[in-house]
């Protein structure tokens, strides 16, 4: 691309240092041993605080780990820490998605940022490992226990006591334990196997808390969901190994084209890829297979445009009232502002500046809180990784909006050109019936399972699969 110095060199201003909070302040302590081992495997200098240390309105205890941003490989650190810049106005196309990387904002740890110009002088000592995260059952009299699904290794963990036959339900509203309150979408495990409980929780570093009565509104999960997943060879290895569940992957046409149905065997459909089949006789079997599906109870999570649009578009008729809207290449305002600019070029004349490559890291609100069985150990507002981004400025009565884009400056870093002014304030997670009311649907806007990383949603995708296979 032809242009000054000016348009293709940055300077970074880096700020003080990096926090990984140990105890209070942290989501998952688990996740944030997993970002610091990560860090000093890159050869990342980390350090742990000798003690508590107050920093504005929050307290770090002693052994939150502490990124200096002084050190030689600041840059890689930076990088994996941060959020990342708003690039929008700096490039007309990107060489190549995604625009934004981050792991300290798209993992499954809290990371606090620490400006140049604050004053931060805590002490600290270096470190070569992390410590140990402690897990187990919390003590206190009993009839079932209770585990936040706050993480993938909460994820992983539950999918393994299911599988290995522990008696377990799904909360479908908050409740109290003797050591607080749990939100919807925490899962209760009998007593009974309070011994595979409690090597399970050492062996992952989780706290199973427990619970008494009253017991909240709660359902039985028999097995661990089997995903027919309609998705990414990416997407699918993070499904079953990462995450433990089973998952094969499908298109329409191998839907179609098998001999048998091969939906019957599946709980719930995961869908990234593929549009609703049309109304076209060689596409009568997968059409059908897939309304059977449905009407046997088979749970769906959509994302992205196609998986957003699958069962909203002409011929599927399971939600009515959902309005889909999109930004980026695989939207039809994306399509046809390349289609116009495939043209221009093909006259030798230059494509328009407003040629769009949507991607990067958004932040959204929690407003479905702990009464969700999708988000509901979230914080109030979060981050999530965009991709061709999706949301719903219209969504039906009988649907129940979990996260919101915030009203203005909803992208905290990548590339988000003209954005459509209908997206700020419009919803992009939401779950509920579809129009018979036979099946459980939960949508993203977001790209929970992108090239497998942004580990930081995916709770919320496993929720979908948990709360929509009603069996």
């Amino acid at each position: 691309m032809v242009g000054t110095a000016a348009d293709h060199d940055y300077m970074t201003p880096y700020p003080r240092a990096h926090v990984i909070p140990v105890g209070r302040g942290q989501r998952s302590g688990v996740e944030a041993k997993r970002l610091v081992d990560f860090l000093l495997a890159n050869d990342i200098e980390v350090t742990r605080l000798r003690r508590s240390y107050r920093f504005g309105g929050q307290l770090f205890k002693r052994g939150s780990y502490v990124v200096w941003l002084d050190q030689a490989l600041r840059g890689l650190a930076n990088t994996m820490l941060s959020v990342g810049d708003d690039i929008s106005d700096r490039v007309r196309q990107l060489y190549a998605p995604p625009g934004a990387w981050s792991n300290g904002f798209l993992w499954g740890a809290d990371v606090v940022t620490i400006g140049r110009d604050r004053p931060f002088s805590p002490r600290t000592k270096p470190i070569r490992r992390s410590d140990r995260v402690r897990g187990g059952l919390l003590g206190g009299r009993a009839n079932w226990y209770a585990l936040e699904v706050d993480s993938r290794t909460a994820v992983r963990t539950v999918n393994e006591l299911v599988g290995a036959g522990v008696r377990t339900r799904l909360a479908l509203e908050p409740f109290e334990t003797r050591f607080g309150d749990m939100p919807a979408g925490s899962v209760l495990f009998s007593a009974e196997s309070r011994a595979q409980l409690r090597s399970a929780g050492r062996q992952a570093g989780l706290w199973f808390e427990p619970v008494r009565r009253p017991l909240p509104q709660r359902e039985r999960i028999d097995r661990v969901p089997r995903i027919a997943c309609l998705c990414s060879a990416l997407e699918n290895w993070a499904l079953e190994a990462r995450l433990g569940f089973s998952a094969d992957q499908f298109t329409n046409a191998s839907v179609g084209a098998a001999p048998s149905d091969p939906l019957v065997n599946y709980d719930v459909i995961y869908n990234t890829t593929q549009p609703y089949p049309g109304d076209v006789p060689e596409n009568a079997t997968a059409r059908a297979r897939y309304q059977a599906f449905f009407e046997r109870g088979g749970g769906y999570v959509g994302a992205r445009i196609n998986g957003a649009q699958f069962l909203v578009g002409s011929g599927a008729q399971q939600v009515v009232g959902l309005a889909v809207e999109g930004q980026g290449r695989r939207s039809e305002a994306g399509k046809a502002t390349e289609q116009v600019g495939e043209l221009l070029e093909s006259f030798g004349r230059v494509p328009p500046a407003f040629q769009e490559d949507v991607s990067g890291i958004v932040y959204w609100d929690n407003v479905g809180r702990e009464r969700s069985p999708i988000v509901g150990a979230y914080p109030a507002r979060d981050t999530a990784l965009v991709e061709d981004p999706v949301w719903f400025p219209d969504v039906p009565a009988d649907m129940t909006v979990d996260g919101r884009l915030p009203a203005s400056d909803f992208l905290a870093s990548g590339h988000w050109p003209n954005p459509d002014p209908s997206a700020g304030g419009s919803a992009v997670i939401v779950h509920g019936p579809n129009a018979e009311n036979t099946a459980r649907i939960t949508l993203f806007g977001i790209d929970p399972l992108f090239r497998a990383h942004p580990e930081r949603s995916f709770p919320a995708v496993s929720e979908g699969f948990y709360w929509g296979d009603r069996d």
